[in-house]
């Protein structure tokens, strides 16, 4: 981490001091919100479309009772 530059060392003595500096990643965080952004979208709008065919499907089902949800097996 300290390579990286994402703590700052202190020494007092035998021992070292690690603070963990934000900077880096403050600008790492920046740079990856155009990502998030997309990827929340893209996933919100892929759970529409399972959720809606996933309706279709239970509603073309004769042997399924409304209501129910299958049950899972062991």
């Amino acid at each position: 981490m300290r390579k990286a530059r994402l703590v700052m060392e202190s020494r007092r003595g035998r021992h070292r001091f690690y603070r963990l500096d934000t900077a880096p990643l403050a600008a790492l965080d920046s740079w990856l919100e155009p990502y998030r952004t997309f990827w929340a979208s893209s996933l919100s709008q892929l759970k529409w479309h399972v959720e809606q065919e996933y309706a279709k499907e239970m509603s073309m089902d004769p042997e399924k009772p409304p209501g129910k949800t299958p049950s899972k097996h062991k």
